[in-house]
């Protein structure tokens, strides 16, 4: 396996406001720049005609958090928006305990995000403020996930050819890829993580170990890692990659 294999991991819902004037241009802006376009003009569609109700239901969101969805919405439609670096935007429970601070630019390219509103970015990559689920329905588009499929694979097929890839995602972000056409030019690596009745395990301690199990992997690939401990989390391997299980006195 790869020394420096790539990590899939999924974005935040909680997000950091503000930023400054960054470059627009990021890793895969010049072969997702007509699909992100696209996205965007079925956003601004949607939005036209959307009743209070129907944004809130786009936004997955209620209140001032479904307002500040929509003025940031509206500012990344109008190219207003301010921008910050996608591990300085997202600060959720994985981002936190990725520690993004601490790791180098190098070991931040190799952090690939997934994204509804950009389809694919690095942690270095700047982003806007947004709030949107790959399960989310635009027309003409459909279901986001799907509109991203097939692009998504075919450039991180080729991103991350003859490299090891790691998928750290959840169902809604892993929708996304046709992992079978990812494994005919990647080594494709499967971590799941479950619960001490061996169900998917959900919940803060989830997602933190998530963060703790992606920063090691960046940092030092996968040797050994059957060797990783976090707060009694423990990994075994199987055929597809690992599983991180909790420990017995673990909840879901």
């Amino acid at each position: 396996m790869s020394a420096t294999p790539f990590v899939l991991l999924p974005p935040s819902e909680g997000k950091a406001v503000g930023g400054g004037g960054l470059p627009s241009r990021d890793t895969f802006d010049a072969s997702l720049g007509t699909f992100r376009v696209r996205v965007a003009a079925a956003l601004e569609r949607s939005l036209r005609r959307a009743t209070r109700a129907e944004r809130e239901k786009l936004f997955n969101a209620r209140g001032e958090l479904a307002e500040r969805a929509l003025l940031a919405t509206r500012a990344y439609l109008e190219g207003s928006a301010p921008l910050r670096e996608a591990w300085r935007r997202y600060e959720g429970v994985v981002w936190r305990h990725l520690e993004p601070a601490t790791l180098d630019a190098e070991e931040r390219s190799r952090v690939l995000v997934p994204s509804a509103l950009y389809g694919l970015t690095s942690a270095n990559d700047a982003i806007a403020d947004y709030r949107l689920k790959m399960s989310v329905r635009l027309k003409p588009l459909g279901v986001l996930a799907g509109y991203w499929k097939t692009p998504l694979s075919q450039v991180l097929a080729t991103h991350a050819r003859e490299a090891t890839l790691v998928d750290l995602l959840p169902g809604e972000h892993a929708s996304a890829f046709d992992f079978e056409t990812l494994s005919e030019t990647t080594t494709l690596v499967r971590v799941s993580f479950v619960d001490r009745h061996r169900a998917r395990a959900v919940g803060h301690a989830a997602k933190a170990v998530k963060g703790v199990v992606a920063r090691r992997i960046v940092r030092e690939g996968l040797a050994n890692f059957e060797d990783f401990a976090w707060e009694g989390w423990r990994v075994e391997r199987h055929e597809a990659g690992f599983v991180v299980a909790a420990p017995s006195s673990c909840t879901r």
